[in-house]
C-alpha cells in the first residue's frame, strides 16, 4: 500500500513539474499566430489564391484572413471584384475584414453598394458594418 502511494505521489509530482517547464512553451504558441511569414511562404500562397482549384484557393483565402497576412490584400480585393464564384467572393470579402486593412475595408463598402451578386453585396455590408463597430478582433477570435 505504501509503495502505490509513493508511486501515485511521484507521478503526481513529476507531472507538475513536467507542466511548469512545458506550460509556458504551451501557453505561448498562442501568441506565434501573427508572426510574420517568409517572402516563400507568401509567394507560395499568393499563388494558391491564384490557383484553378478552387478547394486550395478557399483554403488559401481562408488562410490569408486567419494570420491575417496582410500582404496578399490586393489579390484579395481582385478575388473580391472579379471572381467567377460569389462563395470565392465572399471568402475574399471574410478575409479582408479580418485583416483590417483600409484599402480592403473601403473595398468591402464599395462592394456593398455595387456587387452585382446580391448575397456578396449582403456580405460585404454586413462585414463593413461590423468593421464600423470595431468587432474585428472578437469577430476574429470566435471563427
Amino acid at each position: 500500500m505504501k509503495a502505490y502511494k509513493y508511486n501515485s505521489r511521484m507521478i503526481l509530482l513529476s507531472s507538475l513539474v513536467l507542466l511548469l517547464l512545458t506550460g509556458n512553451t504551451i501557453f505561448a504558441q498562442h501568441e506565434n499566430k501573427f508572426d510574420k511569414f517568409t517572402k516563400h511562404a507568401i509567394g507560395n500562397l499568393t499563388n494558391a489564391i491564384k490557383s484553378d482549384n478552387e478547394g486550395l484557393k478557399k483554403s488559401a483565402i481562408t488562410f490569408a484572413g486567419e494570420y491575417r497576412i496582410n500582404n496578399v490584400t490586393e489579390l484579395l480585393i481582385s478575388e473580391l471584384n472579379k471572381s467567377d464564384n460569389p462563395e470565392i467572393r465572399c471568402m475574399a470579402a471574410k478575409a479582408l475584414f479580418k485583416i483590417g486593412n483600409q484599402k480592403g475595408i473601403d473595398e468591402l463598402l464599395a462592394n456593398s453598394h455595387m456587387n452585382e451578386n446580391l448575397k456578396v453585396r449582403k456580405v460585404c455590408g454586413i462585414l463593413y458594418q461590423l468593421y464600423q463597430l470595431d468587432v474585428r478582433d472578437l469577430f476574429a477570435k470566435n471563427n
